[in-house]
């Protein structure tokens, strides 16, 4: 069985048309949200970087929540 390891204090940052909208970090579960993002106003690309591992997930926004799962980082 793959364990799973939690990015606690992992950088996250939400970028929409290419300009950065808002940063934070990571809780003690690797979970975070982005708060008051306008519903249906297009594609965000989620940037997560944590030691020496980067990752980019583009997210087309809709309604009000979007889970995006497990994030791979290495």
């Amino acid at each position: 069985d793959r364990v799973e390891d939690c990015a606690a204090g992992a950088s996250v940052e939400l970028l929409h048309d290419g300009a950065a909208v808002a940063t934070v970090s990571a809780d003690v579960f690797g979970d975070f949200k982005f708060d008051r993002l306008p519903p249906r106003s297009g594609s965000y690309v989620v940037r997560v970087a944590f030691q020496s591992s980067a990752r980019e997930v583009t997210v087309p926004l809709q309604d009000e929540s979007v889970y995006l799962g497990v994030i791979q980082l290495s």
